[in-house]
Protein backbone atom coordinates (compact mmCIF):
# COMPACT_ATOMS: atom_id res chain seq x y z
CA UNK A 1 0.00 0.00 0.00
CA UNK A 2 1.13 3.74 -0.78
CA UNK A 3 2.84 4.59 2.44
CA UNK A 4 3.16 8.53 1.54
CA UNK A 5 2.18 10.85 4.13
CA UNK A 6 1.40 13.86 1.81
CA UNK A 7 -1.89 14.38 -0.36
CA UNK A 8 -2.97 16.85 -2.68
CA UNK A 9 -6.79 17.81 -2.06
CA UNK A 10 -8.64 17.08 -4.99
CA UNK A 11 -11.84 18.54 -3.95
CA UNK A 12 -11.90 22.53 -4.01
CA UNK A 13 -15.14 23.83 -3.15
CA UNK A 14 -16.94 24.24 -6.71
CA UNK A 15 -16.59 20.98 -6.85
CA UNK A 16 -17.91 19.79 -3.38
CA UNK A 17 -21.12 22.49 -4.04
CA UNK A 18 -21.65 20.66 -7.67
CA UNK A 19 -21.94 17.10 -6.26
CA UNK A 20 -24.25 18.24 -3.36
CA UNK A 21 -26.21 20.30 -6.00
CA UNK A 22 -26.44 17.00 -7.51
CA UNK A 23 -26.66 14.20 -5.13
CA UNK A 24 -27.79 16.48 -2.28
CA UNK A 25 -26.41 18.05 1.14
CA UNK A 26 -23.62 15.77 2.46
CA UNK A 27 -23.27 13.58 -0.52
CA UNK A 28 -20.66 13.03 -3.13
CA UNK A 29 -21.89 10.23 -4.83
CA UNK A 30 -24.63 8.88 -7.11
CA UNK A 31 -27.82 8.25 -4.91
CA UNK A 32 -27.17 9.68 -1.98
CA UNK A 33 -29.13 8.64 1.08
CA UNK A 34 -31.19 6.09 -0.58
CA UNK A 35 -27.58 4.07 -2.00
CA UNK A 36 -25.96 3.99 1.77
CA UNK A 37 -29.65 2.21 2.60
CA UNK A 38 -29.19 0.21 -0.82
CA UNK A 39 -25.00 -0.54 0.35
CA UNK A 40 -26.38 -2.18 3.59
CA UNK A 41 -29.12 -4.38 2.51
CA UNK A 42 -29.10 -7.35 3.75
CA UNK A 43 -26.76 -6.91 6.40
CA UNK A 44 -27.51 -6.31 10.43
CA UNK A 45 -25.92 -2.86 10.97
CA UNK A 46 -28.17 -1.54 14.37
CA UNK A 47 -25.62 -1.52 17.45
CA UNK A 48 -22.62 -2.12 15.28
CA UNK A 49 -19.12 -0.63 14.41
CA UNK A 50 -19.04 0.62 10.69
CA UNK A 51 -15.51 2.20 9.16
CA UNK A 52 -16.73 4.34 6.22
CA UNK A 53 -13.45 4.71 4.08
CA UNK A 54 -13.89 7.95 1.99
CA UNK A 55 -16.44 9.81 4.36
CA UNK A 56 -16.32 12.69 2.47
CA UNK A 57 -19.17 14.64 3.51
CA UNK A 58 -20.66 12.65 6.09
CA UNK A 59 -23.57 12.20 4.62
CA UNK A 60 -23.73 8.53 4.40
CA UNK A 61 -22.31 8.46 8.03
CA UNK A 62 -25.22 10.26 9.16
CA UNK A 63 -27.74 7.93 7.00
CA UNK A 64 -26.06 4.80 8.99
CA UNK A 65 -26.15 6.30 12.47
CA UNK A 66 -29.59 8.14 12.69
CA UNK A 67 -31.43 5.69 10.45
CA UNK A 68 -29.59 2.73 10.48
CA UNK A 69 -28.69 2.73 14.09
CA UNK A 70 -24.98 1.82 13.67
CA UNK A 71 -21.93 3.34 15.34
CA UNK A 72 -19.78 5.18 12.87
CA UNK A 73 -16.19 5.99 12.26
CA UNK A 74 -15.43 7.68 8.97
CA UNK A 75 -11.92 8.75 7.30
CA UNK A 76 -10.72 11.08 4.84
CA UNK A 77 -7.73 11.97 2.88
CA UNK A 78 -8.86 15.81 3.02
CA UNK A 79 -9.16 17.87 6.17
CA UNK A 80 -11.76 19.93 4.60
CA UNK A 81 -14.09 17.26 3.59
CA UNK A 82 -13.65 16.30 7.21
CA UNK A 83 -14.45 19.72 8.26
CA UNK A 84 -17.70 19.98 6.56
CA UNK A 85 -18.39 16.42 7.44
CA UNK A 86 -17.95 17.43 11.17
CA UNK A 87 -20.14 20.16 10.65
CA UNK A 88 -23.03 18.43 9.38
CA UNK A 89 -23.09 15.78 12.52
CA UNK A 90 -22.79 18.27 14.84
CA UNK A 91 -26.32 19.97 13.28
CA UNK A 92 -27.75 16.47 13.24
CA UNK A 93 -26.31 15.95 17.05
CA UNK A 94 -24.69 12.70 16.02
CA UNK A 95 -21.25 13.17 17.44
CA UNK A 96 -22.24 10.54 19.65
CA UNK A 97 -22.15 7.96 17.53
CA UNK A 98 -19.84 9.20 14.83
CA UNK A 99 -16.41 9.83 14.93
CA UNK A 100 -14.65 11.21 11.90
CA UNK A 101 -10.69 11.67 11.55
CA UNK A 102 -8.53 12.80 8.50
CA UNK A 103 -5.74 9.95 7.70
CA UNK A 104 -2.60 9.72 5.41
CA UNK A 105 -2.72 7.29 2.60
CA UNK A 106 -0.90 3.87 3.83
CA UNK A 107 -2.07 1.16 6.59
CA UNK A 108 -5.43 1.71 8.06
CA UNK A 109 -4.56 3.41 11.91
CA UNK A 110 -6.43 0.86 14.04
CA UNK A 111 -6.04 -1.96 15.84
CA UNK A 112 -7.21 -6.02 14.06
CA UNK A 113 -10.39 -6.77 14.58
CA UNK A 114 -12.16 -3.56 14.96
CA UNK A 115 -14.96 -3.35 13.07
CA UNK A 116 -18.12 -4.97 12.26
CA UNK A 117 -18.29 -3.54 8.65
CA UNK A 118 -16.18 -1.71 6.32
CA UNK A 119 -17.91 0.34 4.45
CA UNK A 120 -16.82 2.92 1.34
CA UNK A 121 -18.48 4.36 -1.73
CA UNK A 122 -16.45 5.74 -4.51
CA UNK A 123 -12.93 5.40 -2.58
CA UNK A 124 -11.92 2.52 -4.20
CA UNK A 125 -12.58 4.20 -7.67
CA UNK A 126 -9.21 6.23 -6.68
CA UNK A 127 -7.26 3.58 -4.60
CA UNK A 128 -4.51 2.72 -7.18
CA UNK A 129 -3.86 -0.27 -4.28
CA UNK A 130 -6.26 -1.70 -4.17
CA UNK A 131 -5.01 -5.35 -3.04
CA UNK A 132 -3.83 -3.18 -0.35
CA UNK A 133 -6.81 -1.62 0.96
CA UNK A 134 -8.52 -4.79 0.84
CA UNK A 135 -5.95 -6.23 2.79
CA UNK A 136 -6.11 -3.72 5.27
CA UNK A 137 -9.77 -4.17 5.41
CA UNK A 138 -9.89 -7.64 5.82
CA UNK A 139 -7.34 -7.01 8.74
CA UNK A 140 -9.45 -4.14 10.73
CA UNK A 141 -12.77 -6.50 10.13
CA UNK A 142 -14.09 -8.88 12.92
CA UNK A 143 -14.27 -12.36 12.09
CA UNK A 144 -17.58 -12.92 10.27
CA UNK A 145 -17.40 -9.33 9.38
CA UNK A 146 -18.23 -7.67 6.07
CA UNK A 147 -17.25 -5.07 3.35
CA UNK A 148 -19.90 -3.57 0.74
CA UNK A 149 -18.79 -0.64 -1.53
CA UNK A 150 -20.16 1.44 -4.45
CA UNK A 151 -17.61 1.75 -7.22
CA UNK A 152 -17.02 3.00 -10.86
CA UNK A 153 -15.78 -0.01 -12.98
CA UNK A 154 -13.31 0.07 -15.57
CA UNK A 155 -13.44 -2.55 -18.57
CA UNK A 156 -10.49 -4.74 -19.65
CA UNK A 157 -9.42 -2.76 -22.31
CA UNK A 158 -7.27 0.62 -22.94
CA UNK A 159 -9.45 3.92 -22.07
CA UNK A 160 -10.78 5.95 -24.96
CA UNK A 161 -9.66 9.17 -26.25
CA UNK A 162 -12.66 10.59 -24.70
CA UNK A 163 -12.32 8.81 -21.29
CA UNK A 164 -9.20 10.07 -20.98
CA UNK A 165 -9.88 13.69 -21.83
CA UNK A 166 -12.84 13.43 -19.09
CA UNK A 167 -10.32 12.30 -16.44
CA UNK A 168 -8.20 15.55 -17.54
CA UNK A 169 -11.57 17.38 -17.11
CA UNK A 170 -12.39 15.96 -13.57
CA UNK A 171 -8.70 16.46 -12.10
CA UNK A 172 -9.67 13.55 -10.01
CA UNK A 173 -7.25 10.30 -9.51
CA UNK A 174 -8.93 7.40 -10.87
CA UNK A 175 -7.69 3.85 -10.92
CA UNK A 176 -10.66 1.50 -12.16
CA UNK A 177 -10.39 -1.43 -12.11
CA UNK A 178 -12.98 -4.89 -13.81
CA UNK A 179 -15.42 -6.63 -12.03
CA UNK A 180 -14.38 -10.02 -11.98
CA UNK A 181 -10.47 -7.59 -11.03
CA UNK A 182 -12.05 -6.46 -7.65
CA UNK A 183 -13.59 -10.04 -6.87
CA UNK A 184 -10.27 -11.94 -7.76
CA UNK A 185 -8.28 -8.91 -5.60
CA UNK A 186 -11.23 -9.67 -2.75
CA UNK A 187 -10.35 -12.85 -2.79
CA UNK A 188 -6.94 -12.81 -2.43
CA UNK A 189 -6.97 -10.17 0.68
CA UNK A 190 -8.86 -13.34 2.14
CA UNK A 191 -12.41 -12.78 1.90
CA UNK A 192 -15.12 -15.72 0.93
CA UNK A 193 -18.46 -15.22 0.19
CA UNK A 194 -17.37 -12.18 -2.71
CA UNK A 195 -21.03 -11.00 -4.57
CA UNK A 196 -20.11 -8.57 -6.83
CA UNK A 197 -22.84 -7.07 -9.20
CA UNK A 198 -23.17 -4.71 -12.42
CA UNK A 199 -25.24 -1.73 -11.22
CA UNK A 200 -24.78 -0.15 -15.00
CA UNK A 201 -28.77 -0.11 -15.50
CA UNK A 202 -29.07 1.48 -11.99
CA UNK A 203 -26.29 3.88 -12.74
CA UNK A 204 -27.72 5.16 -15.70
CA UNK A 205 -31.48 5.45 -14.50
CA UNK A 206 -30.00 7.88 -11.76
CA UNK A 207 -27.21 9.73 -14.81
CA UNK A 208 -30.96 10.57 -16.30
CA UNK A 209 -32.74 11.51 -13.01
CA UNK A 210 -29.58 14.13 -12.37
Amino acid sequence: MDTADTHADEYDDATVALLELVWGAGFMAPGGAQNVRKLVAGLDVRGKTILDIGCGLGGGDIVLARDLGAKVVGIDLEAPLIARAQAYVDAASLSDRISLRQVAPGPLDFPDASFDVVYSSGAFTQTQDKAGIFAEVFRVLKPGGAITSYDWMGIDQPHSADMLHWFEVEGLTYALETLPGHARLLEGAGFTQVNVRDDEGWYTQEAQNE
